[in-house]
């Protein structure tokens, strides 16, 4: 499996996608959206999706592992004093997975700005008023 796309298509499995979807509480389109490739679930979700279905966060997020937490690669039993992986494992994972959230947030609230000051130069050029260029260009450092 090469993508997280791929990854959620084989966790649902023949479980219908409004089905899989409730059962996340998702809206369908959204979860289209993740199967599609068009989109990637927040931290939450990504956690909802682990707990809810018993799968690795490694697994889900980099395609690496077992999809199971307690199966594997080498197939050892697990040590019973320890702790079952879960999401709660991959906790390293998950913390940079929200500072790529938070910076992704960041650059569309760049882009959006950018965008205003693209549309409000283009207004301002397009009434070729002499004093509204002069004050726009005063607003810049």
């Amino acid at each position: 499996m090469t993508t997280f796309a791929q990854r959620l298509l084989t966790l649902r499995g023949a479980t219908k996608q409004g089905v899989f979807a409730q059962e996340l509480r998702l809206n369908p389109n959204t979860l289209r959206a993740y199967e599609e490739g068009r989109s990637f679930p927040n931290q939450k979700i990504l956690e909802r999706i682990c707990v809810k279905y018993s799968v690795s966060p490694v697994w889900l997020l980099l395609g690496e592992g077992s999809m199971r937490p307690l199966e594997s690669d080498s197939q050892t039993e697990a040590v019973p004093d320890e702790k079952p992986a879960g999401p709660a494992t991959c906790q390293r994972c998950l913390g940079l997975y929200e500072k790529l959230v938070q910076a992704q947030e960041r650059e569309n609230i760049l882009l959006k700005e950018n965008a205003a000051l693209k549309a409000e130069m283009a207004r301002l050029s397009s009434t070729a008023n002499e004093p509204a260029l002069n004050l726009l260009t005063e607003k810049l450092p």
